[in-house]
């Protein structure tokens, strides 16, 4: 992981792309990161209100690979079809794992 590189990461409990805005030592169990939030097919727009955070390793899902597309306006991007098939493969996961932890709590709530 180098400084610039993407990665799908758990940012403030939702599965988003970052972008890691320094290289982390070996060592450090925290990374800087700056998140994008998914704007439409393939686009993602930096997040204005996260500017730059700090996650755990822990949290970084996946790398992708370092193809991703600038778009002429500053702050956004576009990933290739293989990166955003790996982010949504992702997010699909993170769904399903949140799904069954809330289907195994005994106390839900009916709401009909």
């Amino acid at each position: 992981m180098n400084s610039g590189s993407f990665a799908v990461a758990i940012v403030r409990h939702e599965v988003v792309l970052v972008q890691l805005s320094r290289t982390p030592s070996s060592h450090e169990r925290n990374v800087d990161v700056v998140p994008f939030r998914h704007f439409g097919h393939r686009t993602f727009l930096a997040d204005s209100s996260m500017s730059r955070t700090r996650i755990p390793t822990t949290n970084l899902l996946s790398i992708l690979p370092t193809d991703a597309e600038r778009c002429p306006i500053s702050g956004m991007l576009e990933l290739p079809e293989n990166a955003y098939g790996q982010y949504a493969e992702n997010i699909k996961h993170h769904q399903r794992r949140l799904s069954h932890v809330w289907s195994a709590m005994p106390f839900r709530v009916n709401f009909a």
